[in-house]
Formats: structure tokens, sequence, C-alpha cells
């Protein structure tokens, strides 16, 4: 009986140390995940400068085109300015393609955490039901001394 007694308190102290080391991971998992969440703000962010960007830059050749005296003598300008605009719209669509990979997989790493969290929650309720089970059993023992 002492044995058995001495086998749950170390059974019970593997459990404690297996619950601590799942809320560690938990809480591990939880700080990644809003490590992403602010790495997609930014993202985001960084998205809508892009557009007001291309906004302003819109808006910039309206007002060249505003008067022929203006096209006249800012002609080579123009020429400059649309393959500046080119190119720009080449870096915009390459840097929208990455900002959507980057959400694709931003959602798919909030999936498998989401996932992993669920696993998580699973495995703590086995430990509390092991857990209990060791209480009873301990209980039992002790009631039939």
């Amino acid at each position: 009986r002492e044995a058995t007694g001495l086998e749950l308190v170390a059974t019970r102290e593997e459990l404690d140390a297996t619950g601590q080391e799942l809320e560690t991971t938990k809480q591990e998992l939880e700080a990644t995940h809003q490590e992403f969440r602010t790495t997609k703000e930014q993202l985001e962010a960084t998205g809508q400068e892009l557009v007001a960007t291309k906004e302003e830059r819109e808006a910039t050749g309206q007002e060249l085109g505003t008067t022929k005296e203006q096209l006249e003598a800012t002609k080579q300008q123009v020429v400059a300015t649309r393959e500046e605009l080119g190119a720009t719209g080449q870096e915009l669509e390459t840097t929208k393609h990455e900002l959507e990979a980057t959400g694709r997989e931003l959602v798919a790493t909030n999936e498998d955490l989401e996932a992993t969290r669920q696993e998580f929650g699973a495995a703590k309720e086995q430990l509390e039901a092991t857990r209990q089970g060791l209480v009873a059993s301990k209980q039992g023992h002790e009631g039939t001394r």
C-alpha cells in the first residue's frame, strides 16, 4: 500500500509537470499568434500606404494633364513619369501578390494554431480526467485502509 501511495504521488507529480508544460506551450502559442496578428496588421497598413501612394501618383498625372502648356513644357518629364508609374505599377502588383501570399500563409498559420490549441485543450481534458481517476483511486485505497 505504501508503495502504491508513492507511485500515486509520483504519478501526480508527473501529471502536474505535464500540465505546467502544456500551459507553457499554450502561452508560447498565444504569443506566436499575437506576433502573427501584429505582422498581419503591419502588412495591411503597408497595403493601405501603397494604395495611397498609387492614388497620389495618379492625381499627379491628372494635374500634369490639365493644361496644354504644361504638357508641352514637361513632355519629357511626362514620358519619364510614365515609365516610373509603369515600374511602380509593376512593383505594386508584385507587392500585392506578396501580400496576398502572406495573407494566405497567415490564415493557414492561424488555422494550424487553432488546431494545436484544440489538441492542447483535449490533452488538458485527458490529463484532468486522469488526475481525477488517480484522486478517486487514492481515495479508494485510503478508504480500504
